[in-house]
């Protein structure tokens, strides 16, 4: 998984008036948020794992790179530019079905075996589960 970042956010003006240390932190969540699939949502309690702190945190909010969440953090128009969770799942899922449809097809379907165990051959193949 990928966090993205727009080739001009370094001049941005929110960029340049929330300074080094809170796009430190702000790059820092991007990339665990984008790991763990929280759709931009940055509990507290991880401020400080991941170089940050609260006053950092609270320049993102100024700026309007963050906003609060409860009594944690989420990044403003997350959907906008990262891909939601249920999008990176649904695109893991058919990467694994695609494979599993592409090995049914290389050892079963040009071969003629029908494989109970194989989900692909037992649904007929067809990929119309």
């Amino acid at each position: 998984m990928w966090f993205k970042v727009d080739d001009k956010f370094a001049m941005h003006p929110k960029s340049m008036t929330a300074g080094n240390a809170a796009l430190g932190l702000w790059v820092r969540a991007g990339s665990w948020s984008a790991a763990h699939l929280t759709d931009g949502r940055i509990p507290v309690e991880l401020l400080a794992a991941l170089g940050g702190n609260k006053a950092a945190a609270e320049r993102l909010v100024k700026v309007r790179l963050w906003s609060r969440d409860g009594d944690n953090y989420r990044f403003k128009d997350w959907h906008d530019y990262q891909p939601s969770a249920c999008d990176v799942k649904a695109a893991e899922d058919a990467e694994k079905n695609g494979g599993s449809w592409g090995n049914h097809v290389r050892w079963h379907a040009k071969k003629g075996v029908v494989n109970p165990d194989c989900k692909h051959c037992v649904t007929g193949g067809d990929g119309d589960e």
